[in-house]
């Protein structure tokens, strides 16, 4: 999802491929990559290992607001992990920190889902497509919903 941010990016050790707006630029040590256009998507692949990038970005004119992606970075290796309890627990504090609270609560219906905690899931995946419909599409193959796929109500969010 963009975030319109403009972004700065700095390879501080290693060698990394960026591609921003379809274009790929060679990034050695040292290359600094600026990405002015907010709308444009943008990405970096490692070339070597020990590939350090810094990043530092916000919305032009406004000061940095963090999102939800440095939560959801822990939070999906509790899920991919087997610990669904650590995952929620840290979803519930960060839901009162982010503005945008669509993928907190696609991840803490996933959480829900994986405690067999069916009701609460199928209320916070509501939430989530509803503020982001196009989660509905990720939670079709989604394997985290799978003591809740034959609930009817599942069926029924996605459309």
């Amino acid at each position: 999802m963009p975030t319109g941010h403009e972004e700065l990016y700095l390879v501080t050790a290693g060698h990394a491929t960026f591609t921003v707006g379809g274009e790929e630029i060679d990034g050695p040590e040292a290359t600094i990559v600026l990405v002015r256009d907010p709308s444009l998507s943008r990405g970096a692949v490692a070339r070597e290992p020990g590939t350090t990038i810094l990043t530092v970005g916000a919305k032009p004119g406004e000061p940095f607001t963090p999102v939800p992606w440095e939560t959801s970075r822990d939070v999906v290796a509790h899920l991919d992990g087997g610990r669904p309890a650590e995952a929620k627990a840290l979803l519930l504090d960060a839901l009162e920190r982010y503005e945008d609270k669509s993928v907190l609560l696609y991840n803490l219906a996933c959480a829900e889902a994986m405690l067999d905690e069916g009701d609460e899931a199928l209320t916070r995946l509501e939430q989530a497509i509803a503020a982001r419909p196009s989660l509905a599409e990720d939670a079709r193959e989604d394997a985290d919903f799978a003591s809740i796929r034959d609930d009817p109500r599942f069926a029924e969010l996605l459309g």
